[in-house]
């Protein structure tokens, strides 16, 4: 959260929501945090009176934890604790600013469920949207305690339009059938995922 000269919290993010909904999330949640990478990670977290079924949920990439209650808060009305995290860099996390990488993001997505399975136990379902639920994906899909998960895209991954920032279609491909290539000689090789960043062969 950005703070104003006088250290005062900004409460911008009241302003989306009605004062009911203000009011619940002030009064429904509590926030912690856990380290992730040397990390400090921010945690809201909805908490049920007594044992009961758990939701960790991940910020995405173009917004936090505060811009997405409106996912949160139905599911702890249904009798389920919610786990909500904002990534290293995103949000009220510390870390360099939209310096979040696939690693940290899978880093991340752990760590977050093994502090959930740790306070709340089993079972636990993992939710996301674009990225951060692909990701939570690719963590969760193996642990026995996750029983589900619900990634919401907009988009196919391998669509040209998915890839633009890369250049045109062609070059995509092209630089992909490349890296696999390389990836043979050298599993670790990556090639730049964008101007500030990499992708590895796995996530091509």
């Amino acid at each position: 959260m950005t703070d104003l000269p006088d250290d005062t919290p900004q409460d911008y993010w009241k302003r989306y929501y009605t004062p009911e909904e203000v009011a619940e999330a002030e009064s429904s949640t509590q926030t912690t945090m856990i380290v992730s990478g040397g990390l400090p990670v921010h945690v809201r977290l909805w908490v049920q009176p007594k044992a009961a079924p758990t939701v960790v949920i991940g910020s995405s990439i173009l917004s936090y934890g505060l811009h997405l209650l409106r996912v949160q808060a139905p599911f702890y009305r249904a009798g389920f604790n919610v786990v909500q995290f904002d990534f290293p860099g995103l949000g009220q996390s510390g870390g360099p600013r939209g310096g979040c990488t696939v690693r940290d993001f899978l880093r991340c997505w752990s760590d977050a469920l093994a502090f959930a399975h740790l306070q709340f136990g089993d079972p636990m379902y993992v939710m996301g949207v674009g990225e951060d639920g692909v990701t939570g994906y690719y963590i969760g899909a193996n642990k026995p305690h996750v029983r589900a998960i619900s990634v919401h895209n907009l988009f196919e991954y391998g669509e040209p339009g998915a890839v633009q920032g890369q250049g045109p279609y062609w070059m995509v491909r092209a630089k992909a059938a490349a890296l696999r290539i390389a990836a043979l000689a050298r599993p670790t090789t990556e090639m730049p995922g964008s101007r500030s960043g990499s992708v590895s062969e796995r996530t091509v």
